[in-house]
């Protein structure tokens, strides 16, 4: 069951300093050979869940999506996708490239419908990248339960060889 969300709400949910309490197993099997993990995360009774999916077939065909969960519906916050063949926005607009689906008021009802506006991004090109920026994004302190995530990086003093390189589910 979905919910529509109202701006003050939204607003506290995207802001409020969350804390990642739970790191389910890592990689369960999916289909279409699929690895994915769920990552509990909470805030003052407010739980969410940072849910992760990675095609170990095509190492760059990934998605992080925060989803806000209350008893009786789920809210996706927002998803993080791969460069995939481009995404057509609700106002006609065609994103091509890594980028980001965003609950956004104003268009709350083509969210329901999957149909969500995407805003293309150069934040990201890799999963373990993109949980990162979301963690930025919406303030979740994943202290040491992320171990593949550095726990200082900005994008732009990103070299090969350091942390990514050591993430130890990129080639399981």
């Amino acid at each position: 069951k979905n919910m529509i969300l109202e701006k003050s709400l939204l607003d506290t949910l995207i802001s409020c300093k969350k804390r990642v309490d739970k790191v389910e197993p890592r990689e369960q099997k999916s289909q279409w050979n699929h690895k994915q993990q769920t990552i509990k995360i909470s805030w003052w009774g407010y739980f969410f869940e940072l849910y992760t999916r990675k095609n170990m077939d095509l190492l760059f065909n990934f998605s992080a999506w925060l989803l806000w969960k209350w008893p009786e519906w789920t809210v996706c916050l927002c998803r993080y996708n791969w460069n995939h063949w481009g995404h057509k926005n609700p106002d006609g607009q065609q994103v091509l490239g890594y980028h980001k689906h965003i609950y956004r008021i104003e268009d709350k009802e083509a969210w329901l419908n999957d149909d969500a506006y995407a805003e293309q991004t150069d934040q990201y090109d890799s999963l373990e990248k993109a949980i990162y920026q979301l963690c930025i994004d919406y303030n979740i302190d994943y202290g040491d339960k992320l171990p593949y995530l550095p726990q200082k990086w900005t994008l732009f003093d990103f070299e090969g060889g350091n942390e990514w390189n050591n993430a130890s589910w990129i080639s399981q």
